[in-house]
């Protein structure tokens, strides 16, 4: 009985996630995660970028599963 125990709940939680990805109405979110960017040259010159972070955050309105509306800003940062 106990095996099922993680199954059960991880199933449980997805379903309450996907009945409120449905509803009409506010919605507000954050992400973050590495901020990885690739090392160019510039005039001969070689930069080199150390991986970072990103962090952000959304609002918005959804009117039905298939509209919506939302603004984002998202920071990210790197080392030379």
């Amino acid at each position: 009985m106990r095996p099922l125990k993680l199954p059960v709940i991880a199933a449980t939680f997805l379903l309450l996630g996907m009945q409120a990805a449905s509803a009409a109405g506010i919605y507000v979110g954050a992400h973050g995660g590495l901020n990885l960017t690739h090392d160019t040259d510039i005039s001969g010159i070689d930069l080199s970028f150390d991986p970072g972070f990103a962090a952000g955050a959304v609002v918005g309105y959804r009117l039905n599963p298939n509209v919506r509306f939302d603004g984002e800003v998202t920071y990210r940062n790197n080392d030379l």
